[in-house]
């Protein structure tokens, strides 16, 4: 429901400006990150699968930007191989 009436809403905006929406999202993953170690995470999962594939469907919304800033090394994946906040270059 709360999905429905922030798209609701943002498609009234569109339609009385006459224009189409861009959304920037950033820090998408913080409280990814943070759900993780709830009980309930298929519930957090499952929220924002369907928030994204609704926002992916609307036609006012032609485009979308998310950006995440947390290094997924820090919560154990991929044993750091991912970390690349560090990388020498020999010239």
């Amino acid at each position: 429901a709360l999905v429905r009436r922030f798209l609701t809403d943002l498609e009234s905006i569109a339609e009385a400006s006459g224009r189409r929406v861009a959304i920037f999202v950033d820090e998408y993953d913080r409280p990814c990150i943070s759900a993780l170690s709830e009980p309930n995470f298929e519930d957090f999962n499952k929220f924002f699968q369907d928030f994204y594939t609704k926002i992916k469907a609307c036609e006012f919304i032609p485009f979308m930007f998310v950006t995440g800033s947390s290094r997924l090394a820090m919560k154990g994946f991929f044993s750091g191989a991912n970390d690349i906040t560090d990388l020498s270059y020999d010239s």
